[in-house]
């Protein structure tokens, strides 16, 4: 079923760094006539490297949303944000004046095929599908190129409340209060594997690069890593003191990051399943964690919106030598955070800040 809804967003840099990398003796600033050069320089420096730092970031905003928001996400390659409201699957472009594809209407495309919350979305970039996970205990796959359901995914005897997909599209893994992680075929819809050895519900999930591997994150404060082809456990990470909000797999495929609901980002050693370092980030739990492409660079979102980007050689390094390195950017945005993303060289939040003025049917 599709209706038509209208909200509004807005795109902005991120430009509030909490520290900048140089600062100018008085002395110099009284005095510039002893040294002009050199303080110019210096000048010039830390605006570059403000600009530097600020370009690391882009926000897309939804303005004029309900309260209930659930869950989003963003790829700016699709040109497409999608947000939801309980049960409601709602599709944007990110464009200004651009229709989505295949459409001749400038409003939002709305999705009504779930009959409950919806708790998680992800995107299958090669085939421009959309999966989504939702309290009514199925996992729904829509064709983006015609904005239909394409498929139900069902086995859950609870609640599903994570999804992600692998990176060439052929599977989906799901995680759920029944305490599973099940592994499906895109194609046929049917469950390959069920993962079971949490205690409590799977929170968090993610697939290793080679898709020979995935990840699950739980509320029992365990992160377990298993084998995608005999379904056999491979690493078992122990440390965390909270639910597990967000795992995610390096891009070379080296470590792990995670982060839930006891403050803290760490970063594991998948060949030692060793923890390489352990960083408290106040007072909100963490609930994104994403890595540039090339691993050099770590960003770690918290509810609220706050954003942290963190160096990653840095952030490693420091910790083993017992001290606490601070992120390169801190941006606070003010808005409830639904998805980062890296793309182009960049990362990019998705958040929604409700309006009194609600929405408006069109």
């Amino acid at each position: 079923m599709l209706q038509i809804f209208q909200t509004c967003f807005q795109i902005r840099e991120g430009n509030e760094a909490e520290t900048m990398t140089d600062e100018f003796p008085n002395e110099e600033i009284m005095n510039g006539h002893d040294n002009p050069s050199a303080f110019m320089l210096k000048l010039q420096q830390a605006v570059n490297n403000l600009k530097s730092e600020s370009s690391l970031l882009l926000t897309v905003g939804l303005n004029n949303v309900k309260d209930d928001v659930t869950c989003g996400l963003m790829n700016r390659e699709a040109g497409l944000a999608v947000y939801c409201y309980n049960s409601s699957i709602f599709l944007k472009s990110l464009f200004t004046l651009k229709q989505l594809n295949g459409t001749d209407e400038l409003s939002d495309i709305v999705l009504r095929e779930h009959r409950d919350r919806i708790y998680d979305l992800a995107y299958i970039t090669n085939l421009n599908y959309l999966v989504s996970a939702s309290q009514d205990r199925t996992l729904r796959l829509f064709n983006l190129n015609e904005y239909a359901q394409k498929k139900i995914y069902r086995g859950h005897d609870n609640p599903v409340y994570c999804v992600s997909t692998s990176k060439n599209g052929d599977y989906i893994i799901s995680g759920s209060y029944d305490h599973t992680a099940r592994l499906w075929s895109t194609e046929y819809g049917n469950t390959l594997r069920v993962y079971i050895g949490h205690t409590q519900e799977v929170t968090s999930l993610d697939f290793h690069v080679n898709d020979l591997y995935l990840c699950t994150g739980s509320a029992d404060k365990n992160i377990r890593m298993w084998s995608i082809k005999d379904g056999n456990p491979v690493r078992l990470f122990l440390g965390s003191k909270g639910i597990i909000y967000s795992v995610a797999f390096s891009s070379d495929g080296k470590y792990l990051a995670s982060a839930g609901d006891d403050k803290r980002l760490r970063i594991w050693d998948l060949i030692s399943g060793k923890q390489l370092c352990e960083v408290k980030i106040a007072p909100e739990p963490v609930v994104q964690i994403v890595w540039s492409s090339d691993d050099s660079v770590l960003c770690s979102g918290t509810l609220d919106g706050t954003v942290r980007i963190w160096d990653t050689e840095n952030l490693i390094k420091n910790s083993v030598e017992g001290n606490q390195y601070p992120p390169k950017l801190t941006t606070i945005l003010n808005a409830k955070l639904l998805s980062i993303e890296y793309a182009f060289e960049t990362f990019s939040c998705l958040t929604a800040k409700p309006s009194n003025s609600g929405y408006l049917n069109i």
